[in-house]
């Protein structure tokens, strides 16, 4: 059996959403977050906008949920995804093209 490492852990279905200062990332986005991290896929603009740390094109590309909860995806992030993995376009797509964690182990 593989070993599921502690970011896969985390993403695994939880009993509460990931909180942070009283926020909260909707269960329905894990999976794109999930897709990110293990195989690099780049999901879509909200999503992007976090994880190139782009707060302006967060906002704006935010439903009214995730706009009421972008510290929790900041505090995800930080706290839980690998530091290469996030932080900048550039470190977006380093990651993407390295495909993902799992892109990782096997390379």
């Amino acid at each position: 059996m593989a070993k599921i490492g502690p970011v896969a852990a985390s993403l695994l279905p939880q009993k509460k959403p990931y909180t942070c200062r009283g926020k909260y990332i909707p269960e329905r986005m894990m999976p794109g977050i999930k897709r990110y991290i293990e195989h690099g896929v780049i999901p879509g603009d909200f999503l992007q906008a976090i994880i190139c740390n782009n707060l302006k094109e967060a906002f704006w590309a935010a439903d009214d949920e995730n706009f009421e909860n972008i510290a929790a995806y900041v505090g995800y992030f930080y706290n839980e995804v690998p530091a290469n993995a996030w932080g900048s376009y550039d470190e977006m797509i380093k990651w993407s093209d390295a495909g993902g964690s799992l892109g990782k182990e096997t390379a």
